[in-house]
This record gives C-alpha cells, structure tokens and sequence, in this order.
C-alpha cells in the first residue's frame, strides 16, 4: 500500500463541462461589469479577457522562463474593471477587492457550466483512503476561484490532508517544479507517493519525471488502443510502474491493490 494518494480534480474526481465560448455568459459578464461602471459589449469584454490573459501568461514567462507557466484569473478580473476602455459613474463602491473579485469568479463559473458533479465512487474511495490513514494530496491544474468553491460545493475538501492549485504557483503540470513543490512542503518521499489522473500528458508525465507510481483513469472513455498510443508519447521510461485502468470509474482503484 502507498501511504501517500496525489490526485488530479476535474477528469478524476469531479466531472464537469464548461462553455467560455458561449456569448451568453459574456453578455451576462458585461452586464456585471456595467454595473460597476466599466462599459463593454460582450464581445468587446471577451476580447479583452483573451488579451489580459495573454499578457498575464506572458509576464510569468518572461519572470520565470518557465515553460507551463499558469496565470492566476483574479488579476484578470480586476485589470478587467480596472482597464476598462469606457466607464460610467456609479456610486457602487468595491471595499473589499477579494471579496468581489470571488463574486466574479463565481458568477463567471456559474453561468459557465454546462454540467458539473462527482463521479459516483470518488467520496467512498476518499474516505476509504482517510480510514486507512493514508495522506490525500491534490495536485490540479485550476484556478483557485474556481476549484475551492466545487470543492466546497461536493464536499471533497476535508478530505484532503495538503491542496496545490495552479493559479497559486504560477506553474502547472507537467512541469516537475509543481510536483516537487508539493512533496517539499509536505515532506513526502516519491516512492511511497502514488498520482492519480485522467492525463497522460499531464498527470502521467508529472509521475514519470519524478520517478513515481501513477494511476490512470480513462474517464474520458478511450478505447485501449487509444489509450495506450498517447501513453505511449509521454513513456519515458518503462520501469516506472504505471497501470492503465480503462473501466473509467475511479472504484477500480478501490478494488485494485493500493
């Protein structure tokens, strides 16, 4: 048995589908943002929510030079209201910029999701880990304002004993550095730690790079063939104990040995 579970979130223990395309949530948004005296059209605000996002990415980049840089979305929704290219007056003053920029966040998230919920055995592997003592680690490539909130929302976080989201870290899978930062400040030991996700260029290769054991979960429902063509592309080295579990239900992992 590992001692140590490091999981991926969206893919792994809570599916969801999100549409940022869709112009009905960039109505809405610009609808919010007129309300705070920052004039976009939606598709004036899109546009301006690419660009930000984009030189946001690019100040990491040139900071760090690190090639999966992650941007953290609160500073684009501020720049957002802040920078906005016409503004109205209106005596609705922001007191606490935290506060509002979750309130954006959620309402951006809300009107964005198409679906959204647990896979039906991620609780009971959880607490079934937790009931055996083992540590339970997340590992996500997400945006804080967005994760926490699910999280809350399904009940996931006291679960888990140490959470790593992107946006926090200016980095994400499958650079090592996020992995290995998690295992630093957490003082985990890579042999007896296992990763647990629905990616093979992400989750997979974040294992492979630091020598562990990982988990897949076909989630996405790819045949074997499929399946085992994109392992394939990120096998670095095939000593690494690295099992393929193509049911796509995260209960295999509760019946299989740990």
């Amino acid at each position: 048995m590992h001692k140590n579970y490091i999981f991926d979130l969206y893919g792994t223990l809570i599916h969801i589908h999100t549409d940022e395309n869709d112009m009905f949530l960039w109505q809405k948004m610009a609808e919010i943002y007129s309300a705070y005296g920052a004039e976009y059209d939606g598709y004036g605000l899109k546009e301006a929510y690419a660009h930000i996002c984009r030189e946001e990415e690019e100040n990491i980049l040139q900071k760090t030079g690190c090639a999966f840089a992650e941007i953290d979305l609160a500073k684009v929704f501020q720049r957002l209201l802040k920078e906005a290219p016409a503004k109205h007056r209106t005596k609705h003053r922001i007191t606490a910029w935290g506060e509002w920029t979750a309130g954006i966040a959620n309402a951006f998230r809300t009107i964005s999701r198409r679906s959204f919920g647990l896979y039906p055995n991620t609780v009971p592997v959880l607490q079934d880990l937790q009931d055996h003592g083992c540590g339970i680690y997340l590992l996500s490539n997400a945006q804080r304002l967005f994760a926490l909130p699910e999280m809350e929302m399904c009940g996931l976080t006291p679960f888990f004993d140490g959470i790593f989201y992107s946006s926090d870290h200016g980095v994400r899978k499958p650079d090592p550095l996020f992995l290995q930062e998690l295992l630093q400040r957490y003082g985990l030991k890579e042999e007896e730690c296992v990763l647990i996700g629905n990616d093979f260029e992400t989750d997979i290769a974040s294992a492979m790079h630091a020598g562990m054991d990982s988990v897949y979960l076909n989630t996405y429902h790819y045949p074997a063939a499929e399946a085992e063509r994109r392992f394939s592309e990120v096998r670095m080295n095939e000593a690494y104990d690295v099992r393929m579990i193509l049911s796509g239900d995260i209960a295999e992992l509760r019946r299989g040995e740990r």
